[in-house]
């Protein structure tokens, strides 16, 4: 099993504001000791990053990390849509059907 602690600073095992520590676990290591691994992201807070033939492909983390995350993604989103907004009013906007009329369809 390979696995690395990494970690900004002292002391971010019990932090759950701070840098969290990140450890990388193969996938089959995964496999055989999730017991072990998920114990780790409970108890200690860790984030696992997962690697299969040497790549990351997954983490382990938290679920409030996993909702934050998706709140973050949704918080992007909806400043993405504002900027195509604010872009249309700049720039004007057509229908649909003009569209549709310029792409000949």
């Amino acid at each position: 099993m390979v696995m690395r602690h990494h970690s900004s600073r002292q002391g971010a095992w019990h932090h759950r504001r701070g840098a969290a520590a990140t450890t990388t676990v193969t996938a089959s290591s995964l496999t055989t000791r999730h017991s072990d691994i998920l114990g780790r992201v409970r108890f200690g807070h860790e984030r696992i990053t997962v690697t299969y033939h040497g790549k990351e492909i997954a983490a382990v983390v938290l679920i409030d990390d996993a909702r934050l995350l998706e709140k973050l993604e949704e918080m992007l989103d909806a400043l993405d849509a504002l900027e195509a907004i604010h872009e249309a009013e700049r720039g004007g906007s057509i229908s649909l059907a003009d569209l549709r009329a310029h792409l000949g369809r």
